[in-house]
């Protein structure tokens, strides 16, 4: 049985690295627009996030690609009632991501990545909003655009926020 299924993942790694190799990744700049559901913590204030990427993708190897993003995306506060307080809402925050990472293509049209780097909050009126942003994600490549599903975490001195992210990024000049 060990010896099946290892004769199976080689002949799958090969079928992958033959038919990657005819594909041709140049250099690739895109844009689109995200939805954020907050997760954890994060949704405890926010409600949802919507806002924009700018991405560039680039070919390392034949199916191995360098992604580039950037963006803003403006969370929606929260009404939260606290018991014997009242309530009140939680002003809507801004963020700004600053990454670079990597992305896998198994086959043409899907990819794994993740992407790492530095990221800030808008519009909080406190210090330490800015600190390690990291974006792991899976996607649909199609010729004209891409759909991305993300988990995006930014740990900051007071803690970290993280929220469920999809992309649809339109693919300009291709």
């Amino acid at each position: 049985m060990k010896k099946l299924l290892l004769i199976a993942t080689i002949c799958s790694v090969f079928s992958i690295a033959t038919r990657a190799q005819s594909r041709d990744r140049g250099f690739t700049v895109s844009g689109g627009l995200n939805l954020n559901l907050p997760t954890g913590d994060f949704s405890n204030g926010w409600t949802f996030g919507l806002g924009f990427q700018l991405q560039g993708e680039w070919g390392l190897a034949s199916n191995v690609t360098g992604v580039a993003t950037t963006g803003y995306s403006q969370y929606f506060g929260k009404t939260v009632s606290i018991p014997g307080y009242g309530g009140f809402t939680t002003p809507n925050i801004g963020f700004i991501p600053f990454l670079f990472g990597i992305r896998v293509y198994p086959s043409e049209t899907f990819f794994i990545g993740a992407q790492a780097g530095f990221g800030t909050f808008t519009n909080t009126g406190a210090s330490g909003n800015s600190g390690f942003d990291f974006y792991p994600q899976i996607g649909f490549n199609g010729r004209s655009a891409q759909l991305i599903l993300g988990y995006n975490v930014i740990s900051v001195s007071a803690g970290s926020n993280a929220n469920l992210e999809m992309t649809a990024i339109f693919k300009f000049g291709h």
